[in-house]
């Protein structure tokens, strides 16, 4: 996020493998607040023969240069300042993104990046 100008209000986070439903970032532009923090919107991890989403949860890689983010995969928001209240806003199913997960790509060397996130954080259970 050092790269990113400094005019930046709002970053948005998504694989390669990820696509926002048209209208999304209108959603942000019409009802992103100053206070505002992060956003909260639906994410589906996978889909069905027949393209329907599948492991459909809240997602929040959408935020301000308040967070930053821990560990080399499965990456998580965390934010900069423990002490400072976090404002999201909800966006619900307004904002809408979809994983298109490549079953033929290969994952092996997420037990390297695995074992790495333990070693920078050993007492977090995320990893």
């Amino acid at each position: 996020m050092k790269l990113v100008p400094e005019d930046t209000d709002i970053f948005v986070c998504t694989d390669f493998d990820e696509v926002f439903e048209e209208g999304w970032a209108q959603v942000l532009r019409d009802n992103w607040q100053p206070e505002d923090t992060r956003c909260y919107y639906t994410y589906a991890w996978s889909h069905n023969t027949l393209g329907e989403p599948q492991d459909v949860f809240k997602y929040d890689k959408i935020h301000t240069r308040e967070y930053h983010w821990i560990f080399p995969v499965h990456e998580v928001l965390y934010p900069n300042d423990l002490t400072k209240p976090e404002k999201a806003l909800d966006a619900g199913e307004h904002i809408y993104l979809h994983h298109l997960q490549d079953m033929n790509k290969p994952r092996s060397y997420y037990f390297d990046l695995l074992k790495i996130g333990v070693e920078e954080n050993p007492t977090n259970s995320h990893c």
